[in-house]
């Protein structure tokens, strides 16, 4: 059952990820906007408006929830406040036609990959890429998942060696 339908008339939704809470939802845009939704009361709570200059790919709170990271095929890695609704920082490193997901793990380290086959993870607070491990040639990595310690990272290659 559809309890509720969030939507824009002008961009359609890329990527949503659910707040700890089982209210809020996140969701990155067609546009390049990054909103987050009330989903009882279908309201938008906050809009980052302007956001990406390309499509909004992948979108994660922090473990807190007191931030969000939002990656797109602008190449942008960026981290938004939820209280002042603002960009505390951009991340860029990432080369290809962009960005096509990210994770934020508990020991606030974010990993993004994407279509330049880079798995980059990046210092939450200072922004420092701290390692890059190489995909496989190919055509990218599109999904990626910590480990539940934050020890690990899996990664989705499209690189049709099976």
């Amino acid at each position: 059952e559809c309890t509720a339908c969030l939507q824009r008339k002008d961009a359609g939704a890329l990527a949503v990820k659910w707040h700890k809470n089982n209210v809020n939802v996140i969701a990155g845009y067609s546009n390049g906007c990054v909103r987050e939704w009330n989903c009882d009361t279908q309201v938008r709570e906050i809009g980052f408006v302007p956001g990406h200059s390309r499509r909004t790919n992948a979108v994660a709170y922090s473990p807190d929830c007191k931030r969000i990271v939002s990656v797109s095929a602008d190449r942008d890695v960026r981290i938004w406040n939820v209280q002042t609704q603002q960009c505390d920082r951009k991340f860029k490193g990432h080369t290809g036609l962009g960005i096509t997901d990210v994770r934020w793990t508990k020991k606030n380290q974010i990993v993004s990959v994407g279509t330049d086959t880079a798995i980059r993870i990046w210092d939450a607070e200072t922004g420092i890429c701290k390692d890059v491990l190489a995909g496989r040639s190919g055509l990218g990595v599109y999904d990626v998942a910590w480990s539940a310690d934050g020890s690990k990272v899996a990664a989705g290659l499209r690189d049709r060696r099976g």
